[in-house]
């Protein structure tokens, strides 16, 4: 089992970032598919968890999503992103990450494709994306998901979910 704990984005966004996602291909990028996209709060792995996520408490609250950005650096660019605005996603990441005893930094985004090799545009594209919004959404719930690694890409199965009070 490779589990993680995401937020699953509504359809809005997800056919904006499509939109984006045809207009930005490129042969060194593989896109993801707008069924993947998910914020994900934190990565468990195969590790044992006994954590109780249903005492984790939060109000329904709303992101933006806006903006591109690439992981690590653009100079060695693997992942392309939208990023979110949202001080409590981060304060319900946090949470869940403390839960699980995680400790690395978390980086609201979504990833809508993954880079194998340079491409040639990546500044000017993220310069041309810096201020445009691609939709909002309320946030009131977190979901437990499994992800499998198949030759095809990887299939997602929700385990639970756990919503705001």
């Amino acid at each position: 089992m490779r589990l993680f704990i995401a937020v699953d984005v509504e359809k809005p966004i997800k056919s904006n970032l499509e939109e984006v996602q045809k207009q930005i291909k490129h042969e060194n990028m593989r896109l993801v598919r707008p069924e993947h996209m998910h914020i994900t709060l934190a990565f468990i792995g195969d590790k044992k968890i006994s954590c109780r996520f249903d005492k984790i408490h939060f109000k329904p609250f709303e992101i933006k999503v806006r903006s591109l950005g690439v992981f690590p650096s653009i100079n060695f660019a693997k992942i392309l992103w939208a990023g979110i605005e949202s001080n409590e996603l981060y304060e319900l990441s946090q949470k869940i990450r403390d839960e699980l005893d995680i400790q690395e930094q978390f980086h609201s985004h979504i990833t809508i494709a993954r880079i194998n090799g340079k491409i040639p545009d990546i500044v000017r594209t993220i310069e041309k994306y810096k201020i445009i919004a691609f939709g909002h959404q309320m946030v009131n719930n977190f979901v437990l998901k499994n992800s499998v690694l198949t030759p095809e890409g990887p299939v997602y199965e929700d385990m639970n979910r756990f919503s705001s009070q």
